[in-house]
């Protein structure tokens, strides 16, 4: 009785110096076996119980250095350069929407004219999302994410019977749509070491989400969707959460998978067909279809390094339609210079590598899934409009994000950004319970001293 006051004792003083709470059920868990392993030591050698373990808590050593370095073990991982990446993207936004208003000033455009009053106004709501987000404990999906999922449904619902349709498609449906992403990945989880079982119902689960996004409708949206459930659904294979042959597990996932984007592609609209003849044929139609991707590849190639440039004698904004939404980067290309537009790229494309380098070595096995879908649906928003705007006429996933309008879009990248970097930031906080994984353990006792890894959170297989 008197040992186990003096071990609580113990683990009582390390934990008070350990701010993140809840690591300390884990850390008083692991401590104690140390302990019972070095009293078990004592007792084979004919030592009382007390005194047992009295000697095993003294060898553990100090409890406040232990405390102290458990602490620096378990403190959230701040990225100081992402989230810098992050706040002057958001100036460049503010920048491109001041572009905008200038523009309007002078042409006359009352929409223009309001941009970027307009961004003042919803740039704080953005960041008020973003850190939200970033503060989110995102283990909560994983535990509930069957209530996500049903709430999710009802939400799809209600914006069904409520949201105004606008040229023939729902208004707020898109971004609601998107939240699946985050959900699925807790599914996916959920659904671990049920064999082909588990991936044929992660197949079905994502049923629901494709029917509501085909009668939004949005093409894109059913394809951003479908391909980055997919890139979860394939992780999790690959990574073993399935506990089965890696082959079999992948045919189950792309053979209906293919034939589904096949009866997609059978229901397009004639506008959208227009759109997929112009991809395979670049150079047709100038004054069609083709008439678009021309003038962008017209303002790539005339760009100068500074400056704006105009197009038989006219400036951009009577030609490009809609140049503060799907076509900004190109409109930045052709107003400031290709000098700053890919200044601006090359920050998206850092923020980029470092969201992948977050997510390739992500050792919780949940966290790299949320980590996944987040980045793949920036990615492809980023890489579609990229091809989009330098006139390589494709399916656009969203628009350029920081670069265009849009409070919707805004918000929704920014809560993004703050998930996977809430993952990033726990990284030394939540424990993998996922048997497949390499579990990394902060706390060794070798030799009779206490070895505590004071790692920077990236794990490696051993």
């Amino acid at each position: 009785m008197k040992g186990n006051h003096h071990e609580n004792t113990f683990l009582d003083a390390v934990c008070s110096l350990i701010k993140v709470k809840a690591v300390h059920k884990n850390i008083r868990k692991e401590l104690r076996a140390h302990i019972d392993d070095q009293k078990q030591a004592y007792r084979a050698k004919g030592i009382s119980e007390e005194e047992a373990a009295a000697k095993a808590i003294e060898q553990m050593g100090d409890p406040l250095q232990i405390g102290k370095e458990l602490n620096e073990a378990h403190k959230p991982l701040v990225e100081w350069p992402v989230l810098f990446t992050i706040a002057i993207l958001t100036v460049v936004s503010g920048v491109m929407q001041y572009v905008f208003t200038m523009v309007g000033t002078h042409s006359g455009d009352d929409l223009l004219m309001s941009l970027f009053r307009n961004f003042l106004l919803y740039a704080p709501i953005g960041v008020l999302v973003f850190t939200v987000a970033y503060f989110f404990d995102y283990t909560l999906i994983k535990k509930h994410a069957w209530k996500c999922y049903m709430a999710y449904l009802l939400v799809m619902a209600v914006i069904f019977g409520t949201s105004p349709a606008i040229n023939g498609a729902l208004a707020d449906a898109k971004y609601a749509a998107l939240l699946f992403v985050p959900v699925y990945a807790g599914l996916v989880y959920d659904f671990r070491n049920k064999g082909y079982s588990g991936i044929i119902f992660s197949g079905i689960v994502l049923v629901p989400a494709v029917v509501f996004t085909i009668l939004i409708p949005s093409a894109s949206t059913v394809l951003l969707i479908i391909c980055t459930c997919l890139a979860i659904l394939t992780s999790a294979i690959k990574k073993g959460y399935f506990s089965c042959n890696i082959i079999v597990g992948l045919a189950i996932v792309y053979v209906p998978a293919i034939m589904t984007i096949m009866l997609l592609l059978l229901t397009l609209r004639s506008y959208q067909t227009a759109r997929l003849v112009s991809m395979l044929t670049q150079y047709a139609d100038p004054m069609g279809a083709g008439y678009l991707p021309e003038l962008l590849r017209t303002i790539v190639t005339n760009a100068k390094p500074f400056g704006e440039i105009l197009i038989e004698n006219q400036p951009l904004e009577q030609l490009m339609p809609a140049p503060h939404v799907d076509l900004s980067f190109a409109f930045m290309i052709g107003k400031l210079g290709y000098i700053p537009a890919l200044a601006a790229v090359a920050l998206i494309f850092f923020l980029l590598y470092k969201l992948y380098r977050f997510t390739k070595h992500q050792r919780n096995s949940f966290g790299r899934l949320v980590s996944l879908g987040g980045l793949c649906i920036i990615f492809m928003q980023v890489i579609s409009a990229l091809l989009f705007n330098t006139g390589v006429y494709t399916i656009v996933f969203g628009i350029p994000p920081f670069l265009s309008y849009g409070a919707k879009q805004f918000a929704f990248t920014m809560g993004l950004l703050g998930l996977i970097l809430s993952v990033r930031r726990r990284t030394n906080i939540v424990e993998d319970t996922f048997t497949k994984t390499h579990r990394t353990t902060f706390i060794t006792f070798e030799q009779g001293k206490i070895i505590i890894d004071r790692g920077s959170g990236l794990s490696k297989k051993p």
